[in-house]
């Protein structure tokens, strides 16, 4: 037992910051907010594309009421680039969400830009990016319909077209 607990935490302390945030976001829950003091410093500069926060405190209380509503979450990375203290993770989120497309699991991809203080190896800087105008129209119920409708269309168009110049 004991060894198994010295290989866990052995494993641990090896992650690239971007495992570990990988790690920590796809076990994240309401009223476990705490894991993070593990992953982030006190000092954090957390950006995305709609918010922005300073500080651990005012980051937990931001996470801990967007996962009020999470009924699931799950990063999937597909690439981790490492240059030094920073590390680049490229993601897939799958999220069911109460309020977003009925309930019915959207998936979005987006990169993290992770830096970690090379003392504490807690992360200082997380900034991520992704299309805000696609999770809000992956959010809205029936817009998949629509898209794939307008593509018929414009295979339609093409093709008449293209019959009727020659």
């Amino acid at each position: 037992m004991a060894r198994a607990l010295y290989n866990h935490a052995m494993a641990e302390r090896d992650e690239n910051p971007g495992e570990r945030l990988v790690r920590v976001f796809n076990s994240l829950a309401p009223g476990q907010m705490d894991v993070l003091d593990k992953l982030y410093s006190p000092i954090i500069e957390f950006r995305d594309p709609r918010h922005e926060f300073h500080n651990l405190k005012d980051l937990k209380e931001f996470l801990h009421n967007q996962y009020q509503h999470v009924q699931s979450c799950h990063f999937e990375p597909s690439k981790f680039v490492h240059a030094g203290f920073t590390t680049v993770v490229e993601w897939t989120m799958a999220l069911k969400h109460r309020y977003l497309n009925l309930g019915q699991e959207i998936t979005l991809k987006g990169v993290s830009v992770v830096t970690e203080d090379p003392i504490s190896r807690l992360i200082i800087e997380h900034r991520d990016y992704f299309d805000v105008s696609a999770l809000v129209l992956k959010s809205i119920p029936g817009m998949d319909f629509l898209k794939k409708s307008f593509r018929k269309l414009e295979e339609f168009e093409k093709s008449f077209s293209s019959r009727t110049k020659s």
